[in-house]
């Protein structure tokens, strides 16, 4: 009788489980979210509003160091890290805690609290 290794397909489960916990993480952010609360300041940093979609696109209105624009790029989430990757070039990244319909954003001294909007 021989034996075959498993480490193989062990790996390749993995990396699938690896894929699909990061998707279902993405997931968890789908939706319309509200600026609720930006410390210290909303001039300092907030996402006053952004709608984060299932393909990885979002749209949002962002102030950062006093300057307010609108933006539409690609999103990522996993569970502790949002990143907005914008159309007009560059990767913005953030510390984040979802906690049921509330994300809060992390850069620093700066944090921006949002509240998911509707179902």
């Amino acid at each position: 009788m021989t034996r075959t290794s498993s480490r193989p397909l062990a790996g390749i489960l993995a990396a699938g489980a690896l894929t699909l916990f990061s998707l279902g993480c993405r997931g968890a952010v789908v939706g319309q979210w509200k600026l609720e609360r930006a410390i210290p300041s909303r001039e300092f940093l907030a996402l006053d509003d952004v709608s984060f979609n299932k393909d990885g696109s979002y749209a949002a209105t962002l102030t950062r160091d006093g300057q307010t624009t609108r933006e539409q790029g690609r999103f990522d989430f996993n569970g502790f890290n949002l990143w907005l990757e914008p159309q007009a070039g560059g990767r913005r990244e953030f510390g984040a805690t979802l906690k049921t319909r509330r994300l809060e954003l992390r850069d620093g001294n700066r944090k921006v609290i949002l509240r998911k909007v509707g179902s």
